[in-house]
């Protein structure tokens, strides 16, 4: 068995995607996971977090034969149980060491209200998809999004 692929860091937006973000999370069109409590589960809004949709993959080993294989010695039947116990921590680890990686990358997640169902679960509404940012973009547009709050709650009419 082969060492899993790395998973791919969330992609980067551009300007403009950042732009229209801080516009859309401004003028109350998207949904982040910066508007939940700490007590509030993502999955509980985002139906594919709950679903595994960031879980590592599972790993899959080889059966134990009962009888020895054709192309198998009868040394390597002897051995097979705990070569395969060997195998199976070492894809184990990678599989953590996986998602460990791609767990830093994230910033948050977040969605357009136009996508949200129409049922919502303790006030919150609920989306089948999720949209994932990458934590350099996380922070730019956070940044914005708080300095601009805070230019809006001192506008004066």
């Amino acid at each position: 068995m082969s060492q899993p692929e790395p998973y791919q860091e969330p992609t980067r937006m551009t300007e403009e995607e950042r732009k229209e973000f801080v516009l859309g999370v401004l003028q109350g069109r998207i949904f982040t996971s910066a508007h939940l409590h700490s007590h509030e589960d993502p999955g509980m809004v985002w139906f594919p977090i709950m679903f595994g949709a960031f879980a590592p993959p599972e790993v899959k080993l080889p059966e134990i034969p009962e009888e020895i294989p054709e192309d198998m010695t009868p040394d390597d039947f002897e051995a097979f149980p705990e070569n395969r116990a060997k195998i199976k921590a070492g894809l184990e680890k990678a599989m953590r060491e996986r998602q460990d990686h791609y767990n830093k990358h994230i910033g948050g997640f977040w969605e357009g209200h136009s996508k949200a169902l129409p049922r919502s679960i303790n006030g919150l509404p609920c989306f089948m998809s999720v949209q994932v940012m990458h934590i350099e973009d996380w922070k730019l547009t956070g940044e914005v999004i708080l300095r601009e709050q805070e230019r809006l709650s001192e506008l004066t009419v």
